[in-house]
């Protein structure tokens, strides 16, 4: 009797302890990947065991924050992969793996949306906070600051009117050879205000909206707050530039 009840207690003890290792364990969000059968925004549950042929490049995004690298060849745990952790934010950031996997899902270009933001980033110069004059859309900027408007080409001089939905306006003269600008003192950037950017000589204005918020952190952890306020480009911005780091 007493041999049954420990036997009893030895197995609620081992049960306790697979499931506290199950419920521990991490997923990964793929990002980046040249392997068909691991599309960006495909998730991979934490312990998988994963082979990949000679010349596969995986990159990962981990709850906490980080990136890791797979190179293959390679077969084993995905967890024991410690090539190319970028960096390190909050445990158990679940939702900012639910978050990359909406942001790349939803793209019908999911497979190469991450390598366009990156080149297009690169070629106009974008920073995060940074507001192209070229595409509308919802554009995050932090608080008490004031965003840098960007333009595709520099090589000349151009008029650019700014309007603020149902309040001010104002002219701008863009010297060339300046691929950025300070945000006009005229115009106060408020949280929630629509604009309409006109380019002189354009037949249209783009619509911008913008999302004032309080976080000034630049790393995975500020993702699912850019996604929130509709800043998509911006969070594959910043998903493109962690990945890359």
């Amino acid at each position: 009797m007493k041999n049954s009840s420990w036997c009893r207690i030895l197995s609620i003890f081992i049960l306790f302890v697979v499931f506290s290792k199950s419920a521990l364990t991490a997923d990964f969000v793929v990002v980046e990947s040249n392997d068909p059968r691991f599309h960006p925004g495909a998730l991979i549950p934490g312990q998988s065991n994963i082979v990949l042929s000679e010349g596969i490049v995986i990159k990962i995004l981990g709850e906490d924050g980080s990136i890791k690298i797979l190179k293959g060849e390679y077969a084993g745990n995905i967890e024991t992969v410690d090539e190319g952790i970028l960096e390190n934010g909050d445990n158990g950031n679940n939702k900012l793996i639910n978050t990359v996997i909406k942001l790349l899902s939803n793209d019908k270009k999911a497979k190469s949306t991450l390598g366009a933001v990156r080149s297009t980033a690169i070629k106009d110069q974008l920073g995060l906070w940074d507001i192209p004059i070229y595409k509308s859309g919802n554009y995050c900027i932090l608080k008490g600051s004031k965003p840098k408007l960007v333009r595709e080409n520099p090589h000349a001089a151009i008029k650019v009117k700014i309007k603020q939905r149902g309040g001010k306006k104002v002219n701008i003269t863009w010297q060339k050879g300046n691929p950025k600008i300070d945000w006009p003192q005229e115009i106060l950037p408020i949280s929630g205000a629509t604009f309409s950017v006109k380019i002189d000589g354009q037949p249209l204005p783009i619509k911008i909206k913008l999302h004032i918020i309080e976080s000034e952190r630049a790393e995975a952890a500020a993702i699912p707050l850019l996604v929130e306020k509709k800043c998509n480009s911006q969070a594959k911005r910043l998903l493109a530039h962690l990945v890359n780091s």
